[in-house]
């Protein structure tokens, strides 16, 4: 299967990842360093003040009581910037990140509450169709977020720190701004005409079973694509109050006369948007998959077949004419 990189990645951390776990697991220890560090640093704070008060009101020997706080204060700086990291993907220990790997996905800053149009942005710039159309529209919000965004990409930035994904909000009605489907079918319409947007699908539940998906996935999407084209946007319907453990979203399928591989997702899990995105580099033989959250971009040893069925806007792009 395309993708599959045993010796991609090193160390307990990504251990998970190669399992086929989801990723977010991996990102709930990040989240757990980040704060053990925040609670460290503020005890820290909490402990200086009142051994301050006590320095003045009771003796001066608690002056050297003092080197406590700042013990606690370095561990917990420590735990934050060891442990989670500033522009790199994962420190863990026994982890070391990979080298920068030309045409890699880079991270975007969450700063205001921007995690769906930040994996709008990566979802958006997988699109050939979508790169041409930017290289005509110059004072496009995308087009210049596409600037900085490959800016970073030569200078071998893994966080493309000057990337503002929420500019992407405007224009939206208020209450809107939490729907990625809303902001990328917003987006599409600046970029195409109003009647742009990615194909809405409402898929059933059903097993496993690899043919089974196919078929379900196609007997559905049939009556929306009477035609192939090269590339295609599905935003993934659900039920509202009806959970879906498995949904039939394959990772290729044939449709009238043409071969579709996914190549980008995004997924929703608990109020927070991560994408995964599949990139070729030269040199290597297949294509990789990456997961993108944020800052932090994690390179994945296999497919994420298992996410994909939790995908909430999926790009499929035609690799083949006939089939």
């Amino acid at each position: 299967m395309n993708g599959v990189r045993p010796d991609a990645v090193q160390g307990p951390a990504l251990d998970l990842v190669r399992r086929d776990q989801n990723p977010d697991d991996v990102d709930c220890r990040i989240y757990a360093f980040a704060v053990l560090g925040k609670v460290l640093q503020f005890a820290a704070v909490v402990t200086g003040v009142v051994f301050a008060y006590c320095l003045l009101t009771v003796s001066p020997l608690y002056l050297l009581a003092e080197v406590i706080p700042l013990i606690i204060w370095a561990v917990g700086s420590e735990i934050q910037n060891v442990r989670v990291g500033h522009d790199s993907s994962l420190y863990f220990p026994g982890y070391s990140n990979p080298p920068f790997m030309q045409n890699q996905p880079i991270g975007i800053p969450n700063r205001n509450n921007n995690c769906g149009p930040s994996c709008v942005i990566q979802l958006s710039l997988i699109s050939p169709e979508i790169n041409q159309r930017l290289t005509q529209l110059p004072n496009h919000p995308l087009t210049r977020i596409r600037t900085q965004y490959l800016e970073a990409q030569r200078a071998e930035h893994r966080v493309g720190q000057q990337i503002q994904a929420d500019v992407l909000y405007q224009g939206l009605p208020r209450g809107e701004t939490a729907d990625v489907a809303t902001v990328f079918n917003h987006l599409l319409q600046g970029l195409f005409g109003r009647d742009a947007s990615a194909i809405e699908l409402m898929l059933p539940p059903c097993s496993s079973n690899d043919a089974e998906i196919q078929r379900t996935f196609t007997d559905t999407l049939g009556p929306l694509l009477p035609q192939a084209t090269p590339e295609l946007f599905i935003n993934i319907a659900r039920t509202p109050g009806v959970r879906h453990p498995v949904l039939p979203i394959p990772s290729f399928f044939d449709h009238a006369g043409a071969h579709y591989e996914v190549d980008a997702f995004i997924v929703h899990n608990s109020d927070h948007y991560v994408a995964y995105v599949k990139k070729e580099h030269p040199g290597e033989a297949d294509p990789i998959w990456w997961y993108a959250n944020d800052r932090r971009v994690v390179m994945l040893a296999n497919a994420p077949d298992r996410a994909l069925r939790q995908a909430a806007i999926v790009h499929y792009r035609r690799t083949n004419a006939e089939v």
